[in-house]
C-alpha cells in the first residue's frame, strides 16, 4: 500500500513517543529500527570548511565503487593474539547492491589486514569485539579503501567504536532523522557553529535536509527535535557537515537518531 509522506511522518512521530531508541531499537517492532549515528570532529577550522562530523576533519570521502577494506592501527598493541589492545573488530556496511553485510577482522597492529570480500561499497560502523589486558583499543584504528587507500573509517583510541557523521540506508529501508543532540566544546569566549544535514539517494545530488545552529558562550549542547522529519528512500547517504564556525580549533560531537522502516511496511510515492 502506498501512503503519503504526511502519513509516514505521523507514523514516525507516533513511534518516537514510545522511546524508539529502547523499544524499537531493541527489535520489538518488526521491520522498524532506530539507528544511533555518532559523530565527532576535534579539529574544526574556518579555512577548511565544510567538514563532516568525523575525526578525519574533512569532507567524508564516500567510495565511488566496490572495494576491499583494509584495517590497521597506529599502535602495535592492537594486535591478536598477544596484544593488549583491540584483538578483533566488527566491520558493518553495505555491498554494491546496498544490502547489509558485516565481517569480523583480526587485528595485526600497524600492519594492514585485508577483508575477505571485495564487494564492499559503504562502511557504516566499526566496533571492537575482543580486547587484551588494556580492555580497549590502544591506538587509532583505520579502515582503508583498499591497500594503502583512502581512509574511510576512523576509531579513536579508547572509544571502541567509530564516530562518524555519515550513514547509508540499505536497499530495503526508508530512512528519516528524528532527533539528536549537538555538543560544541569550546573553552571560554563565544562559540558559534552551523551544521547542515545533507542527504542524497543512490549517488544523486546532495540536498540539505535540516540546519542546526549553535550560539553560546563557551561549551554548549543543542537538542535536535524534528517535528516534521523528512522521510527518504532506500539507498540514501547521510552526511552531517559543519559549514560555519566563528573560530579555529573547534571541537564538536553529535548523536543523531535515524529511523529505518522496511519498504514492505511503507512505500514512498
Amino acid at each position: 500500500m502506498t501512503v503519503s509522506p504526511n502519513h509516514i511522518v505521523g507514523s514516525l512521530d507516533f513511534l518516537r513517543s514510545f522511546s524508539p531508541g529502547v523499544a524499537v531499537g531493541a527489535g520489538s517492532v518488526d521491520g522498524i529500527l532506530v539507528h544511533t549515528l555518532r559523530g565527532a570532529n576535534a579539529d574544526i577550522d574556518r579555512n577548511s570548511l565544510p567538514e563532516t562530523m568525523w575525526p578525519g576533519s574533512n569532507l567524508y570521502p564516500f567510495p565511488a565503487g566496490a572495494f576491499m577494506p583494509h584495517i590497521l592501527s597506529n599502535n602495535a598493541a592492537d594486535d591478536s593474539p598477544s596484544g593488549t589492545g583491540a584483538l578483533t573488530v566488527l566491520v558493518e556496511g553495505l555491498d554494491t547492491n546496498y544490502d547489509e553485510k558485516s565481517e569480523i577482522i583480526t587485528m595485526n597492529g600497524v600492519t594492514e589486514v585485508a577483508s575477505t570480500d571485495a564487494d564492499w561499497f559503504r562502511i557504516n560502523h566499526v566496533t571492537v569485539l575482543t580486547v587484551g589486558s588494556a580492555g580497549e583499543n590502544v591506538g587509532t584504528i583505520f579502515v582503508l579503501e583498499g591497500t594503502g587507500g583512502t581512509v574511510i573509517s576512523i576509531m579513536e583510541p579508547q572509544f571502541g567504536r567509530s564516530r562518524s557523521g555519515h550513514f547509508t540506508a540499505n536497499a530495503s529501508s526508508n530512512a528519516a532523522i528524528i532527533g539528536g543532540v549537538v555538543n560544541l566544546l569550546q573553552s571560554g569566549g563565544g562559540a558559534e557553529m552551523d551544521i547542515i544535514i545533507f542527504a542524497r539517494t543512490d549517488s544523486g545530488p546532495w540536498l540539505g535536509v535540516d540546519t542546526i545552529s549553535v550560539r553560546a558562550s563557551g561549551s554548549s549542547s543543542v537538542h535536535l527535535n524534528l517535528s516534521v522529519p523528512q522521510v527518504l528512500p532506500p539507498k540514501t547517504d547521510f552526511d552531517i557537515r559543519i559549514v560555519f564556525v566563528d573560530s579555529n580549533n573547534m571541537h564538536a560531537t553529535m548523536d543523531v537518531e535515524i529511523i529505518l522502516v522496511d519498504t514492505d511496511l511503507i512505500t514512498l510515492p
